[in-house]
């Protein structure tokens, strides 16, 4: 169990409450906070958007939370924006996911794009020149 956990503010997503908890534990490590919140170490980009295993972190919420996986889930990370694009069964695969700790990928489920790849990129010379300029390339 959690000795503390920071309470998210409105419209927080629950990355940045993370980070707040990493700053205040004392870990060293993202590793060691990963642990701590999920019992396990990921380096899943997916965290950032889309967290999984909210039910083992909510369970070891200090006494007297009030936080649920369900506001977490609508409240504090982008499932409600991702969801939007997905079919109703996509949905609950992509919430049971979030909630539990399974193998299958949230980036396959919400079909959200690994990587963005520069080759694909187009810019019109005027987008250039305005990104040379105030990137100092």
């Amino acid at each position: 169990m959690l000795s503390f956990f920071p309470t998210p503010c409105p419209d927080e997503l629950l990355y940045s409450v993370i980070a707040r908890y990493h700053i205040r534990s004392g870990n060293r490590s993202f590793r060691q906070t990963d642990i701590d919140l999920f019992n396990y170490h990921s380096q899943q980009a997916a965290k950032v958007i889309l967290s999984n295993n909210l039910d083992y972190l909510v369970n070891n919420f200090p006494v007297g939370s009030k936080q649920n996986v369900e506001n977490l889930i609508q409240n504090h990370t982008l499932y409600p924006f991702y969801v939007t694009f997905l079919t109703a069964p996509e949905v609950w695969v992509v919430k049971d996911l979030m909630i539990k700790k399974l193998n299958d990928s949230l980036f396959q489920a919400a079909k959200i794009a690994r990587t963005l790849q520069p080759t694909l990129m187009k810019l019109c010379k005027s987008c250039s020149y305005l990104l040379r300029i105030s990137s100092g390339w």
